[in-house]
């Protein structure tokens, strides 16, 4: 792991890292984001704060965070001012595929210098509210011209879903292309809305180049 130090006028910093239990039971600090969070999982973050000598008489009062994924908003809060904080969050399914988390503190000086960092973590694309279908009639799913079939849908009890069905000839299939609409073709398109792992925040040629807070707010989706 490493630590990154903004191009502040201090040599005051703050650190966000994702917590995961290693094999062995213990929690081990992760700064790559870790393996991917399942649906209604926990994250947990430690949140790591250093003050120079010029910031210690004016430290934060409070650190606040904020989460973005497809390119709004999901979460944010703030939590009291400690310098080695932890916070746990629970992943949703908007959420997904990937999510980024900002961390940042003011502190409480005249200068108000910003302190900042984020960091990305993968979300298990799974829908909020999963529709199901499947035919009826026919044997090995194969059933003469003219036989009648059913469509079997199901879908989340007490939850609304507006549901289309399209019937292609598989002939068409052969003049190329697919009107096929798949899960992964869904989340796919979503992950354009969100922190792309391109421009991954925690990834080591972003830190080779000196970003300040404006540069961390920007890309972390608040600004």
């Amino acid at each position: 792991t490493f630590t990154v130090r903004l191009d502040l006028s201090s040599d005051s910093f703050v650190s966000v890292r994702r917590r995961i239990a290693a094999v062995d039971g213990d929690d081990d600090d992760d700064s790559d984001g870790g393996p991917q969070v399942p649906v209604g999982g926990a994250v947990t973050l430690a949140i790591a704060t250093e003050l120079g000598e010029d910031a210690e008489a004016a430290p934060p009062t409070a650190i606040g965070y904020s989460v973005t994924a497809r390119g709004r908003v999901v979460a944010a809060g703030s939590l009291p001012y400690v310098a080695d904080a932890a916070l746990e969050l629970t992943a949703a399914a908007d959420w997904a595929p990937r999510a980024r988390v900002l961390v940042f503190a003011a502190l409480s000086g005249e200068g108000g210098e910003v302190l900042a960092d984020t960091l990305d973590f993968a979300v298990a694309q799974q829908f909020d509210n999963a529709v199901s279908a499947s035919f009826r009639g026919g044997g090995g799913g194969t059933v003469e011209p003219g036989a009648a079939v059913t469509l079997d849908v199901q879908a989340k009890a007490g939850e609304t879903s507006l549901v289309s069905v399209l019937a292609v000839d598989k002939s068409v299939q052969l003049l190329g292309g697919s009107s096929a609409l798949a899960a992964a073709a869904v989340f796919a398109g979503m992950a354009g809305f969100g922190p792309a792992a391109a421009d991954d925040a925690n990834d080591w040629a972003f830190f080779e180049r000196k970003h300040g807070v404006e540069d961390l707010f920007g890309k972390a989706g608040t600004v």
